[in-house]
């Protein structure tokens, strides 16, 4: 099947897409978690509460969600709901991008329609959508850098320079993935054989005279093979020189404590695969259905099954690309997850091949049935996860007193660390300190000094009854300040505390 070899069917129209992504939008922002996900969360909003360096291995992730915290400031939310929202948002527009290139394959108004709501319902993308991480805003930079391929594999020409540019555009975009979060790295292995069986399937296409008897020179085929060699090799090359140039220019120049506080050769994606390969045992390999189940089939249902049904209009060799992308994705999650599993984290980019396969052969009632099936699991597995924190009674009870920009609370512990950064609005100052850490260097005379600068800012500070147990532990700092009842029914013993 190639696009362009049926002029007369009539364009899908974008605006499908712009409202199955609104409506997948506000499904992810209405099941926004307030539950942290393992121990990437926590870590990344501490790192962009406090101004800290980025991640050592998704070198451009903080910077592109600071640039998103700026945009969305003025909604007065906390960093971690406007990055939770962000995860939703990127999800909702990869969803767009799919419909994009189902229609651009050819594929009817309602095909295009169901594969965009059946991509939006996985059990995967509702969960990684609804949470703090980095999974749900890579798929939608490797779903820019899946459209272009898709758009350069299903045009009518694919000589000359045009061509190159798109393949150099997907290239990029997939290098841009990588820096979003280093699992990019391995988009290559899903692009080239996705843009090889759409160039071989346009060039079998019958198309006039070129494949009329007696046509067929052979300078003619060897010019019909062209692209199939050419235009992977520019993507891949782009890809790469995206991937190890960009890091190379960040610390030479010096910009590596800004992004990355490691050494240049821990921050290869590649170095961490390779030191999880050297401590596989060969006893390890009976989780390998174990993955194939938990990081594949069920994460993506109903998408991951239904995508190897065959059908007329399904390109020539589409199931084995797709074969092709995950043996490389299932082999990161094996090596990084045996004792465990992400939920697909890894394999995510393989849903966007999946979905257009399950929409150029899969009969539509049965995807239409299961889409729904999918959405009622995705929807049960997300409020069974999410536990409703005493991070969420926070927020809720420091905006019901309208002191989301001028609060500052004093923690104890990393359970009340990471309710606070759950609840505090994204602000330019320090919105909670731990003291604890910090037992060493507090002085009488800084504490004093503090608690009186964030008065005359205008500030009032809120210690937890846990913080008030430690403070009133150690000698030296009695004296230097005082306490009030804050009378907070979601925080019992909690105190105001001012300079003394």
């Amino acid at each position: 099947m190639h696009s362009g070899t049926n002029p007369t069917r009539r364009a899908v129209p974008w605006t499908d897409a712009a409202i199955l992504a609104l409506g997948s939008l506000i499904l992810y922002t209405v099941l926004g978690q307030w539950t942290w996900y393992k121990i990437d969360g926590q870590i990344t909003i501490l790192r962009l509460a406090e101004g800290g360096p980025g991640h050592p291995r998704h070198l451009l992730a903080d910077e592109i969600l600071r640039l998103f915290l700026a945009l969305i400031r003025p909604l007065g939310m906390s960093t971690y709901a406007g990055v939770r929202l962000f995860s939703a948002v990127t999800a909702a527009a990869a969803g767009f991008v799919v419909h994009r290139c189902t229609a651009r394959l050819g594929a009817s108004r309602a095909r295009c329609a169901v594969a965009q709501a059946a991509f939006a319902a996985t059990p995967s993308l509702v969960f990684y959508a609804s949470i703090v991480e980095f999974h749900a805003p890579l798929l939608f930079f490797a779903s820019l850098a899946f459209y272009a391929t898709t758009r350069l594999g299903s045009s009518n020409r694919t000589h000359g320079v045009v061509s190159a540019v798109i393949a150099a555009c997907a290239g990029v975009l997939s290098g841009l993935a990588y820096l979003q979060h280093a699992s990019g790295q391995f988009l290559p292995a899903l692009l080239v054989p996705w843009l090889v069986v759409l160039l071989r399937n346009g060039r079998d296409a019958p198309s006039g005279r070129d494949h009329e008897p007696g046509h067929e020179t052979p300078g003619r085929t060897a010019r019909s093979w062209l692209p199939s060699m050419v235009l992977p090799a520019v993507l891949v090359a782009f890809h790469f020189a995206i991937t190890k140039g960009i890091p190379f220019v960040i610390r030479h120049y010096g910009l590596l404590p800004r992004f990355a506080p490691v050494a240049p050769t821990d921050a290869s994606a590649f170095g961490y695969v390779a030191w999880h390969f050297e401590s596989l045992t060969l006893a390890e390999f009976r989780f390998v259905p174990i993955t194939l189940a938990l990081e594949w089939i069920v994460p993506f249902l109903p998408l991951s099954v239904l995508a190897w049904f065959s059908g007329p209009r399904k390109p020539r060799g589409a199931r084995r690309a797709l074969g092709i992308a995950l043996v490389p994705y299932l082999g990161i999650s094996f090596l990084l997850m045996r004792h465990e599993n992400e939920f697909g984290a890894y394999t995510m980019p393989c849903v966007l091949l999946a979905t257009v396969l399950a929409a150029l052969s899969c009969p539509p009632r049965l995807l239409v049935a299961s889409t729904l099936v999918a959405l009622f699991g995705s929807t049960v597995h997300v409020r069974l996860h999410d536990a409703q924190s005493t991070g969420h009674e926070l927020a809720r009870s420091v905006v019901s007193r309208s002191l989301e920009n001028r609060i500052v609370i004093l923690v104890t512990g990393e359970v009340e660390r990471d309710d606070a950064l759950m609840a505090l609005p994204n602000r330019d100052f320090a919105q909670y300190l731990w003291l604890e850490p910090l037992a060493g260097g507090v002085t009488p005379e800084l504490l004093r000094s503090w608690l009186r600068d964030q008065a005359t800012r205008d500030r009032r500070v809120l210690a937890t009854a846990r913080t008030i147990t430690w403070l009133e532990s150690v000698e030296r700092l009695r004296g230097a300040y005082a306490t009030e009842d804050a009378q907070w029914p979601e925080m019992p013993g909690a105190r105001w505390i001012v300079a003394h």
